[in-house]
């Protein structure tokens, strides 16, 4: 069992971008918790003798939760490993609940990690995303985790924003740089349903960058970081050494998980489970003892699919013994087409296909054009 997530669904308000479940409703907040304790003590007896290597709270904002309820929960995971202390155990949070107190506390619970959503340095930015936080209390929480003793912190920044922002693209990076964090997480702006920014959008109020722009403004931030330091380990994701996310890269090697809250997935290696999306009918089933998850086996199709998509999007790059032997597939041979067309993207060390620069900003086309149906 590579790790355990713990979905944390509640939040103080909604992002403009986000379509992530959770609930600006907090008046319940206790009693889920409780919930979600009951569901990890259930099915964590059921990975015993799987090492469990990182634990990850996300969400949602697991920020906004009592210390005493992480602490539980790391606790309850460590008794199912020999040693917490060589676990990764990471908590996103926001930069407005990163106080002095909290951070010790969260410290003395066993979360040696933080992510953190700083998403930019534009004030503008950050208020029409509906961000919670400002620029300088972004800068100032991130020298407070520090100075609590946190050596590995990741940040997230979006870039293709709107434009509406008042600081030049090249500004904001730089103030990302001046955070020096070893680990930076950056996404292009999605347009969600039911978000904020799509209904702006339909309305004709929300203008966005052509894709050109997107793409010069992600190129401009790869080149900046790779010059400081940092390693593009994968399409998103971009480290100082010694500070690759465990957590998030396996997931992309195909290892098992256990998801625990509503909406939360597993993965056992074979078969996927999420729980309902939905707050109060996770509380509701759980009181009563009712399933409130699905599963689906994962048919070889879906499953090559999947490592396909994944993997080419890292630095390690798609395993070709791995592919034959698992789905009993000679990528070069049986898609030789599309290599040909794709022959500057990538190049092949060792038993590996791993893409280069350009195949990296082509990594989902290249991945769909290889999918098999």
């Amino acid at each position: 069992m590579a790790g355990v997530y713990i979905h944390i669904p509640f939040c103080k308000q909604k992002c403009s971008y986000c379509d992530f479940h959770f609930s600006t409703d907090t008046s319940y907040r206790e009693e889920m918790m409780a919930l979600i304790g009951q569901e990890l003590r259930k099915r964590i007896d059921g990975i015993q003798g799987h090492p469990i290597e990182t634990i990850y709270f996300g969400g949602g904002t697991p920020s906004l939760i009592r210390h005493s309820d992480i602490q539980e929960m790391v606790q309850e995971i460590a008794q199912h490993h020999e040693n917490l202390s060589d676990m990764e155990v990471t908590l996103e949070a926001n930069p407005e609940d990163m106080h002095q107190q909290t951070l010790q506390a969260w410290k003395d619970a066993g979360v040696n990690r933080l992510s953190i959503g700083v998403q930019s340095f534009d004030e503008a930015m950050l208020r029409s995303m509906n961000r919670s936080h400002s620029a300088a209390q972004a800068s100032e929480a991130i020298q407070r985790a520090k100075r609590s003793g946190f050596s590995s912190i990741s940040v997230d920044i979006i870039f293709g924003l709107p434009l509406e922002g008042t600081v030049p693209f090249e500004k904001v990076v730089e103030d990302f740089l001046a955070l020096d964090v070893d680990h930076i997480s950056a996404y292009a702006l999605t347009l969600e349903k039911r978000t904020a920014y799509q209904h702006r959008f339909d309305k004709g109020e929300l203008i966005l960058p052509d894709e050109n722009e997107v793409e010069r403004q992600f190129t401009y931030l790869i080149d900046t970081l790779l010059e400081h330091g940092y390693e593009q380990y994968e399409v998103s994701n971009f480290a100082r050494e010694g500070h690759i996310s465990r957590h998030n890269s396996s997931y992309w090697s195909g290892k098992p998980y256990l998801g625990i809250g509503p909406s939360a997935h597993s993965f056992d290696g074979k078969t996927r489970r999420w729980n309902v999306a939905n707050n109060r009918a996770y509380m509701d089933k759980m009181r009563k003892g009712e399933v409130y998850w699905e599963t689906e086996e994962i048919e070889s199709t879906t499953a090559f699919n999947e490592y396909l998509m994944t993997r080419s999007r890292t630095k390690w790059g798609l395993d070709l013994t791995y592919i034959q032997e698992h789905f009993n597939i000679d990528l070069l041979e049986d898609n030789k087409a599309i290599f040909d067309r794709y022959e500057s993207c990538f190049e092949i060390k060792g038993n590996h296909l791993i893409l280069n620069r350009k195949g990296l900003l082509l990594a989902d086309r290249f991945a769909s054009d290889i999918f098999q149906v």
